[in-house]
C-alpha cells in the first residue's frame, strides 16, 4: 500500500490510497464471503461458494461495494498511520477506482488558531458617569409601572389603555382573516411596521363603540398570510382606563422599597445604573478588543467541523420553534425557502461563532 498526502487551506489532508493487486484480491475475496454468508446460494454451504460463482451470481460491482467497508475501516486505519496524520473529526471518501485500486480520502485536521501580537492591543476606556437625567428618567418608569389604573366613562384620550376586540375579514370572499382581544395605549403615533394605527382609530372613542375601517399590509409583511392584503376592520371598544400617576415623594420611595426617602431612592437609583453602564462598557470594551485581535488572527477550521456546528444550529431553531407549535416545514413555508437555503443563511452565523471561539481560546 502506498500512500501520499496533500494539506489543504482548510485544516483537511487529502490522502491517496495506492492499494497493490494482491492485497486487492485479498480485500475483494474477504468482501464475497461476506456475500456468501449472508445469502443462499443453491449448491453450496453459508459461506462456502466459490468468489467466481459470487462474481456470476452478483456481479463485481456488488463485490466492490461491500469491500468498501473494508477500505474505509482497515485500510483507512493503516493509511492515517503511515501518512502520521491525527483526525480531527470523521473522514469521508471523495472518490475511489478499481483498475488499480486508489482511494482518496478526505480528512479533516486541527483548527488552525494563530493570533499574532494580540498583546499589543488596546483599546480606550471613557469616563462613566450617570447624569441627573438618567436618574429622573429611571424615576418616570417606576411611577409608570406602579401607576394605578381605573375605568372612566369618556373617550379615550392620549395615554389611557382601551380594551378592545378585533375582527378583520377578507372584503371579497368575507370570510375572517384574523381575530383578537387585547388592551392598547392610546399614543401619539404608532408605526409597527405595516400594522393598523389602532391607537389613532379608538382616540375619542368611548366604551360600546364600534368603528370599521380597511388596512392594506405590505407586501413585506411578516405574516405571508396577511402580505400584500386589504382586510375589513371591526373594532369593539370594550373599556376605557385612565392611568393615574403617583406623585413623586418620599411615600413613593416607600411603595418602591425599603427607602427612608425619595433622595434615598435617587442614591440607590444612580448607584445602579452607574453599575450597568460600568458592565455595558466592561462588555463593549471585551468586544472591540477581541474584533481588533480576530482581525490581526488566522483562524482555519476543517469543513466538517462548519457542516457540524450548522447541523447544530439547524436543530437549536428547529427546537425554539417547537416551543411555539411551529414545525421546520412550516417555517420554511413562511419564509418561501428551501431546507438548503434556510441552513446557508445561518453559516455567516456560525462561522463567526467559530472564529470568536477560536479567538477566545487563546486569549
Amino acid at each position: 500500500m502506498k500512500v501520499t498526502k496533500e494539506t489543504t487551506d482548510k485544516c483537511e489532508v487529502i490522502l491517496t490510497v495506492e492499494i497493490d493487486e494482491k492485497q486487492k484480491q485479498k480485500i475483494l475475496q474477504k468482501a464475497a464471503r461476506r456475500i456468501a454468508k449472508a445469502v443462499n446460494v443453491p449448491g453450496f454451504r453459508p459461506g462456502k461458494a466459490p468468489y467466481n460463482i459470487i462474481v456470476s451470481r452478483f456481479g463485481e460491482e456488488a463485490i466492490q461495494e461491500e469491500a468498501v467497508d473494508d477500505l474505509t475501516t482497515k485500510v483507512y486505519q493503516d493509511a492515517i498511520k503511515e501518512a502520521e496524520v491525527s483526525p480531527y473529526g470523521p473522514a469521508s471518501l471523495e472518490d475511489i477506482s478499481w483498475e488499480p485500486l486508489v482511494m482518496k480520502i478526505r480528512v479533516p485536521t486541527e483548527p488552525v488558531v494563530e493570533l499574532g501580537n494580540y498583546r499589543d492591543v488596546r483599546v480606550e476606556a471613557e469616563p462613566v458617569e450617570v447624569t441627573d437625567e438618567d436618574v429622573q428618567q429611571e424615576l418616570e418608569r417606576l411611577r409608570e409601572r406602579f401607576a394605578t389604573v381605573s375605568p372612566v366613562e369618556r373617550e379615550a384620550k392620549i395615554g389611557d389603555l382601551v380594551s378592545v376586540s378585533v375582527k378583520e375579514t377578507d372584503p371579497e370572499s368575507g370570510e375572517e382573516v384574523d381575530s383578537w382581544e387585547r388592551e392598547i395605549e392610546v399614543v401619539e403615533k404608532t408605526d409597527e411596521d405595516g400594522v393598523p394605527d389602532f391607537a389613532a382609530q379608538v382616540l375619542g372613542k368611548k366604551a360600546g363603540d364600534v368603528v370599521e375601517f380597511s388596512h392594506t399590509y405590505p407586501e413585506d409583511f411578516f405574516d405571508d398570510q396577511l402580505a400584500g392584503k386589504t382586510v375589513n376592520i371591526v373594532l369593539t371598544m370594550q373599556e376605557v382606563k385612565e392611568r393615574e400617576d403617583i406623585p413623586l415623594d418620599d411615600d413613593f420611595a416607600s411603595l418602591v422599597g425599603d427607602y427612608e426617602s425619595l433622595e434615598d431612592l435617587k442614591t440607590k437609583l444612580r448607584e445602579d445604573l452607574l453599575r450597568q453602564k460600568e458592565l455595558a462598557q466592561e462588555s463593549k470594551l471585551t468586544d472591540e478588543a477581541l474584533e481588533k485581535i480576530i482581525a490581526g488572527a488566522t483562524i482555519k477550521w476543517p469543513s466538517t467541523l462548519e457542516e457540524q456546528e450548522l447541523d447544530d444550529a439547524v436543530q437549536r431553531e428547529g427546537a425554539a420553534l417547537q416551543q411555539y407549535g411551529i414545525d421546520f416545514e412550516t417555517l420554511l413555508k413562511i419564509q418561501n425557502k428551501t431546507a438548503e437555503e434556510f441552513r446557508n443563511d445561518l453559516r455567516p452565523r456560525v462561522q463567526d461563532n467559530l472564529v470568536c471561539a477560536g479567538a477566545g481560546e487563546n486569549c
